[in-house]
């Protein structure tokens, strides 16, 4: 919390909607900056969730983590859905807004940039996918 009131940032982007205490930090933060955005992205579908191995020690975190990432929810302008499979999660799982969830594909076209040497960018898009 200190860092951010140092920082004070107007945009806050939260990778994965967030885990642990931080979400508590960027709560407070929220309440005392109301100007302050905050979008997120989303990585998780049903299919990955369900591949996830259970145990009790696992269902402990995941609780905790879900009471973490819910004080964030009311203060989200936008979260960022990386595949349709992950906007219907966020909807249905996370019990988020249709309005509030959108699709933002995971992507890079370097034809579209403006950069004055392409072939730098395209090398590694093109070995790394």
């Amino acid at each position: 919390y200190p860092l951010l009131c140092e920082l004070s940032p107007d945009l806050i982007m939260v990778h994965g909607l967030g885990q642990g205490k931080s979400n508590f930090d960027i709560a407070k933060y929220l309440r005392k900056q109301p100007s302050c955005v905050l979008v997120g992205d989303m990585h998780m579908y049903a299919t990955l969730a369900a591949e996830k191995i259970k145990s009790f020690k696992s269902g402990i975190i995941d609780a905790y983590n879900k009471y973490c990432r819910e004080k964030l929810y009311p203060f989200y302008k936008k979260v960022f859905g990386i595949t349709t499979a992950c906007v219907d999660y966020a909807i249905k799982e996370y019990n988020l807004p249709p309005q509030k969830v959108e699709l933002l594909p995971l992507g890079f076209d370097p034809n579209m940039c403006c950069y004055e040497d392409k072939e730098k960018i395209s090398i590694p898009c093109r070995l790394y996918g």
